[in-house]
């Protein structure tokens, strides 16, 4: 659905009341965070409301235990947002959607883990060694094609949306947004049909992007002619080497003879930098049927890049480094004033900013500290 592929929307992922996710809750690298399917909240009163009273709902009328659906998850994560707007109304809606995924929780099974039949692959948490962004505690941040980057977190939102714009400066809004548009028109590359399912045979497409910024949304928008477009998979992969399916193969035939045109939106990317090569991937089932990739087109959104970093952390710290030693230490090598924002940390923290020396949270060692004598300048907690 488009809806879910605009910037302008937060597209909630739906779980059950043990953080998994929903067997009817869609999937994709457009979701930004997940939220509980299903709730205790207040009802209108008497019997007008979704408790009526004649049901099995062991709550009074003016209450329901029986709310559920994406219709409750939605509503969740909507009135998180509310808390985060009552506590810092100078926020702009582009910080809003930045603050719910730093601030999101890990749910679902644990990183790594293939074991639950809903969910769509393990989570993607990326070692720092390899991306280079460490502004998601000491590493990557964490995504999932099932929950975005993750459960929707009341307390760890508000306390960073207080935080948030000391650390930031001006709130990011419309007015401030750069976008890059990078145009792949490049001769149409045959699709090859593929001779098994597991045959990995694609056609590529290749762009350059020159300015770096780090990147919020992702617009991708693909040319393809193909006889049953259903027979096909796309993905994004970005400077990093970090890839996005763009589409699965369906389940439901349609051709793209006269040509399919259409705009994925992409929110796994949020926090990385642009610069570098951009490459489509498009890979055919084994159907026999031909296709072109005529061309695709790149819009990246997001704020200028600049030295002035800020490490962001979680209570989701220590789940994170056991799949990612290299999160013990971090070290900020590119200058700039840098920000160590421990504001969404429940724990108490002890911690010296000088190099070598180590942040306890409550009784665990977290992060060593290493690098030039002025690494590191400012803390938040």
């Amino acid at each position: 659905d488009a809806v879910n592929a605009s910037r302008f929307t937060i597209t909630v992922a739906a779980t059950d009341e043990a953080g998994f996710a929903a067997d009817y809750s869609n999937y994709g690298v457009s979701l930004l965070v997940a939220g509980p399917a299903a709730t205790v909240t207040t009802d209108n009163r008497g019997n007008a409301g979704y408790n009526s009273g004649t049901d099995d709902d062991p709550l009074g009328t003016d209450y329901t235990s029986t709310f559920d659906g994406t219709s409750a998850a939605t509503p969740v994560v909507a009135g998180v947002v509310a808390l985060m707007l009552e506590a810092n109304p100078d926020l702009g809606w582009r910080d809003v959607q930045n603050i719910l995924a730093m601030s999101a929780a890990h749910t679902g099974q644990e990183y790594f883990d293939l074991g639950h039949p809903i969910e769509q692959g393990p989570w993607n948490l990326v070692t720092s060694t390899v991306s280079g962004v460490a502004h998601w505690n000491a590493g990557e941040s964490a995504y999932h094609r099932s929950y975005g980057f993750g459960m929707v977190d009341a307390f760890a939102a508000v306390r960073m949306a207080e935080a948030w714009l000391v650390m930031q400066g001006a709130a990011r809004t419309s007015a401030n947004d750069v976008v890059i548009t990078v145009n792949g028109r490049t001769p149409p590359v045959a699709i090859p049909d593929s001779v098994f399912s597991s045959d990995t045979t694609s056609a590529v497409k290749e762009v350059k992007v020159a300015q770096n910024v780090w990147i919020e949304t992702v617009y991708v928008t693909v040319d393809i002619t193909h006889e049953r477009a259903s027979d096909l998979r796309i993905w994004l992969m970005n400077p990093n080497g970090d890839v996005a399916e763009l589409m699965a193969q369906g389940t439901e035939d349609f051709n793209a003879e006269d040509g399919l045109r259409w705009t994925f939106g992409v929110e796994s990317m949020r926090g990385q930098q642009s610069a570098g090569t951009w490459k489509v991937f498009v890979n055919d089932g084994p159907f026999l049927r031909d296709g072109t990739l005529n061309d695709f087109d790149l819009q990246i959104f997001g704020a200028a890049a600049t030295n002035q970093d800020v490490y962001h952390f979680t209570d989701d710290f220590m789940d994170a480094k056991l799949t990612d030693l290299g999160r013990s230490a971090l070290s900020d090598i590119d200058g700039g004033v840098d920000w160590l924002n421990f504001s969404a940390v429940s724990r108490d923290i002890v911690a010296t900013l000088t190099p070598g020396s180590f942040i306890q949270v409550g009784f665990d060692s977290w992060v060593q500290l290493t690098g030039a004598p002025t690494a590191f300048e400012r803390f938040y907690s």
